[in-house]
């Protein structure tokens, strides 16, 4: 898209949160940072209205807490409520699984499909690797 392209854009939809283009979502890599009060968010905004205020600016969210453990069943659907039907969530598989480690990603399909009926509450999500291991990195990217 060139410059008078997305000013067009942005001039048409002020304060949109629609993609420009389908299939295009932008977002960030968490919602619960209180740093962006008063800035993203009304100050003294409460930690628990820090998602709904996001998914009114951004289309798309890595949760990041998901690599550190699996979060509870209730907890995805709190999700699910505050958030609109356009919103992708970008979970991640959990550390303690190991799933990104070189040796374990062919034995995975029993481990994907739990956290894919975890997830299937969410319209829009998918799960991502995240590895420190460089050889993880590199069989995952040769694949993709």
């Amino acid at each position: 898209m060139d410059d008078s392209a997305q000013q067009r854009l942005f001039a048409e939809t002020p304060g949109s949160i629609e993609p420009p283009e389908t299939g295009l979502y932008l977002g960030s890599s968490g919602w619960s940072y209180a740093d962006w009060e008063g800035t993203l968010y009304p100050e003294a905004l409460p930690s628990a209205s820090r998602l709904a205020e996001y998914v009114k600016h951004y289309s798309a969210v890595e949760i990041d807490s998901t690599f550190y453990g699996t979060p509870r069943r209730s907890t995805v659907q709190k999700w699910r409520e505050v958030a609109p039907d356009r919103v992708l969530f970008a979970a991640k598989f959990p550390q303690e699984r190991r799933i990104c480690d070189v040796s374990r990603i062919a034995n995975s399909e029993s481990i994907v499909t739990s956290l894919l009926h975890l997830y299937s509450g969410l319209p829009h999500v998918v799960i991502a690797c995240s590895s420190q291991s460089a050889a993880a990195r590199t069989w995952c990217t040769s694949r993709a």
